[in-house]
Formats: structure tokens, C-alpha cells, sequence
């Protein structure tokens, strides 16, 4: 576990050195449904806690994951993904809307220099929280741009 994080380490810090003045997030493992798993993702996420949120790299943690753990300290059942039985590592849609806001959360918490707009492709940050901007047909800014990581429609918006 120590080696993958020194390699993790070692990316975030050529990100910085490429890029000083960038916003660094990063996001704990989340937890499965496995106890041997999650206590090497213990051991992960402590290095992210002690090590790394006090090095020099002024990186952000993106907090509110415990929502993620349940009473038996697994991931809840609720966010599991049911679809694919025997698999211990991945949540279903109720996780992702989930994960995408507690995401979204702690970007637009960090604070903006002075002087900056709080808007997002013109939009306030509630707006940006509720979905994607409408499509504007083909002569619109949205209608343009493609993300390849956009979560899916569904996905958007609060549970």
C-alpha cells in the first residue's frame, strides 16, 4: 500500500510542478463491501490524511465520505451495485449522485480569488448542483462542447 501511494504522491506532485498555481482535489477510496479490502483502503486514506493534506502541496480533501460507510464500517448496502453480484468495489446510481455531489460540494467550496464570478457557464452554483445547462441547440455554447466524463442525466440533481 505504501509503494502506491508514494506512486499517487509522486503524480500529484509533477501535477504541481507542471502546474503551480492549479487547485488540487483529492477523493478518499471509497469503501466496498469487503473487510480485507477496506482495511489496505484504510491504510490508503490514512497516508491522504497525514501524509499528504500536510505536505506541501497544498492539496484539498474532499471531505463527506463517511455518508458512504455503514454501521458494520462497509459500504452501506443502499449504494452498493446491485447489478453486479459478488462485486465488492462498485456503487450503484444512489452512490454516484452521491459522490458527484459531495464532489461538487468542495469544488465550489474552496475559496475564489477576488474579484472572480461564482457562475459556471454563466450559471450560479445552486443551478450547477440541480444538472447540466440545457442544450442550446447546435448554434449554443452547450450544444458544442462535449465532456467525456459527464456522469449520465439520470445521475444529475439531488436524491
Amino acid at each position: 500500500i505504501k509503494k502506491i501511494y508514494r506512486i499517487y504522491k509522486g503524480k500529484l506532485e509533477q501535477i504541481r510542478q507542471l502546474n503551480p498555481r492549479c487547485k488540487l482535489l483529492v477523493c478518499p477510496v471509497l469503501p466496498t463491501t469487503d473487510p480485507t479490502i477496506n482495511k489496505k483502503i484504510l491504510i490508503f486514506n490514512n497516508f491522504l490524511y497525514n501524509d499528504l493534506q500536510r505536505s506541501s502541496l497544498r492539496i484539498n480533501i474532499v471531505w463527506g465520505f463517511a455518508a458512504f460507510v455503514g454501521h458494520n464500517g462497509l459500504l452501506k448496502s443502499s449504494l452498493h451495485g446491485e447489478h453486479w453480484e459478488g462485486d465488492p468495489l462498485h456503487i450503484n446510481l444512489e452512490g454516484t449522485r452521491l459522490l458527484v455531489r459531495l464532489i461538487k460540494q468542495n469544488i465550489f467550496s474552496l475559496r475564489r480569488p477576488k474579484g472572480t464570478s461564482s457562475n459556471v457557464d454563466g450559471r450560479t452554483y445552486q443551478a450547477v448542483l440541480q444538472g447540466p445547462p440545457p442544450n442550446r441547440g447546435a448554434g449554443g455554447q452547450a450544444g458544442r462542447r462535449v465532456n467525456r466524463m459527464q456522469a449520465p442525466s439520470s445521475a444529475w440533481g439531488h436524491s
